[in-house]
């Protein structure tokens, strides 16, 4: 029973921290994606432990298009196989994994040298620390070293990443996946998100794939495949989201229409 209360209290921690993190955001959609994991919560008590995900799904989305976290989220608990998987425990170890995309998708290169810098460490050292619970989180290095300019800071981060995985594995404490191929129900569960990913890339062809956050995702998914027979929820997760950050990265020909009627008048 105490470790029952220990995990709600984790969980409205985790809740907060995301609501919080999505409030000093400059969305000017921050004030309804505040108030639908609320909702959420209201309509929904005994699923308390998903309102992290709910909150994060929306600050994993492009900027211009929180809203559509909540599709993401739809996405991913539209697989009943996935929804049996999400207990307490799967739920907050999917909240930290993407409280980790969160911090790394929201990185850039620019601002002041030693600010970026210092939290491309704590970045490496994050993702380092985590290797022993989500092993996916290692195929980030690879993921971010290519598809990010080749910098500094992408090698400081890959760098303090993989010295502190090095040391946990001296350590007996982390041990590098093995493979493990999902099983049908995940390739079942895919169908959805893969659909929309086909129609992606068949109508606006690879130039959709601009973004280099949306980049880090296909990268990240396309390494840990073979291993993810252990981390099926966090892959359909990436799933959810590569489908729904390239459906939002669509060109709006009417507004385009628009500024070329303007032009030609």
């Amino acid at each position: 029973m105490l470790i029952l209360h220990v995990e709600i209290y984790l969980i409205l921690l985790l809740s907060l921290l995301s609501s919080i993190i999505l409030v000093l955001t400059s969305s000017r959609e921050v004030m309804y994606l505040f108030v639908i994991p609320l909702l959420y919560l209201l309509l929904n008590p005994s699923y308390y432990h998903l309102v992290p995900i709910l909150s994060l799904s929306f600050f994993l989305m492009p900027r211009h298009s929180r809203e559509l976290g909540f599709l993401a989220f739809a996405l991913l608990l539209s697989s009943p196989y996935i929804r049996s998987q999400l207990n307490i425990f799967k739920s907050l170890e999917l909240s930290v994994f993407m409280i980790l995309l969160v911090i790394i998708l929201s990185l850039h290169f620019s601002g002041s040298r030693f600010k970026t810098a210092f939290l491309w460490t704590i970045s490496g050292i994050l993702t380092g620390l985590l290797s022993p619970t989500l092993s996916i989180v290692v195929f980030l290095i690879p993921s971010i070293i290519l598809v990010f300019p080749v910098s500094p800071l992408s090698y400081l981060y890959g760098f303090v990443a993989t010295i502190i995985i090095i040391i946990l594995t001296e350590m007996g404490i982390y041990e590098f996946p093995s493979l493990n191929l999902p099983s049908n129900n995940f390739y079942l569960s895919a169908i959805l998100p893969m659909i929309l990913i086909a129609y992606s890339l068949a109508t606006e062809k690879l130039n959709i794939v601009k973004k280099r956050q949306t980049s880090v995702l296909i990268m990240l998914f396309l390494f840990s495949f073979p291993f993810l027979g252990n981390y099926e929820v966090e892959g359909l997760l990436l799933l959810s989201l590569i489908g729904i950050r390239l459906i939002s990265s669509f060109p709006n020909y009417d507004i385009l229409e628009v500024k070329e009627g303007k032009m030609v008048a």
